[in-house]
């Protein structure tokens, strides 16, 4: 007898597994204390069932030994099982102080292939299941010792399948890494984008004339305004710059003067060392408001 889960995960109760609804060469095998669990919470689904009655239906009843760390421990089996198939694994939700629930949507495929009660069908693989005896022959342990750890078992691909089978979970992660390099190349467009297309904020750099070793140069654009060189003149003597002797590059910016007026002036001094590189600068900014003539 098979049950489907959310429309998600298959159990089959005759081969004790879990595998994908519309796969079912990815499976999951439980261990049989976990698919008596099964059975007697989709026996109850949707309807709490307390500790006692669980450990009475699954382990008691069935002459093995029970205990609540037992229960907690295939409790976990199931969770893992269903989580690693894609399932949400609190569909078995824990009641505080009293036991544990299934709240799931079932639907049940008979072995042939037509729709059968849930109810009565469980009830048969129930009565099976007291005939089979539990998956280990060792000691059994007593009431309140820890259960041993159990290992789920990843999905598997079961032999002979003509074609690979993918797990959702691969798919999620390619889907994921496609979109965050899609992103990346996006950032990676805007980004060669806004360099290409971001003004040019350099001041253009034009020699006017040598004075001694001094190399005069123009800030801006107002290289050919009016009275512009004597004024350059006037200000180098100004500043006592010796062109004489050492060599010096001087940089000069003004702004576009009106009727003759210059609102401000920079000057920039900067000493050249033997190869070529600046030493020190000194610089000028002056607000004249003044006719200079």
């Amino acid at each position: 007898m098979k049950y489907v889960l959310n429309l998600t995960v298959a159990f089959d109760f005759d081969s004790r597994r879990l595998s994908l609804r519309n796969d079912d060469r990815i499976f999951i095998d439980l261990t049989k204390p976990a698919t008596r669990l099964l059975i007697e919470l989709i026996k109850n689904n949707r309807t709490n069932t307390s500790r006692e009655d669980l450990l009475n239906n699954v382990w008691i009843n069935y002459g093995f030994s029970a205990s609540n760390a037992s229960l907690n421990n295939y409790i976990s089996e199931l969770r893992r099982s269903f989580a690693t198939l894609e399932m949400n694994r609190d569909v078995i939700i824990t009641i505080p102080k009293v036991g544990f629930r299934l709240d799931a949507d079932i639907q049940t495929i008979a072995r042939f292939g037509s729709p059968e009660t849930c109810k009565e069908q469980v009830l048969d693989d129930l009565s099976v299941a007291a005939e089979q005896p539990d998956d280990s022959t060792t000691q059994v342990k007593r009431e309140g010792s820890p259960a041993p750890p159990i290992d789920i078992v990843p999905p598997q691909i079961e032999a002979g399948s003509n074609s690979p089978t993918v797990a959702k979970t691969t798919n999620l992660k390619a889907t994921i890494k496609i979109k965050l390099l899609s992103l990346c190349l996006a950032l990676l467009v805007l980004f060669i984008y806004f360099m290409a297309t971001k003004p040019d904020n350099t001041v253009p750099v034009e020699q006017l004339f040598q004075e001694g070793q001094c190399t005069i140069y123009s800030l801006g654009p107002d290289k050919d305004t009016p009275n512009m060189l004597s004024r350059i003149k006037l200000h180098i003597a100004k500043m006592n710059i010796d062109c004489r002797s050492v060599k010096r590059d001087v940089f000069y910016i003004e702004e576009l003067p009106e009727k003759n007026v210059n609102n401000t002036i920079f000057i920039s001094v900067c000493d050249k060392s033997e190869d070529n590189q600046y030493r020190t600068c000194r610089n000028k900014f002056e607000d004249t408001r003044k006719n200079i003539k």
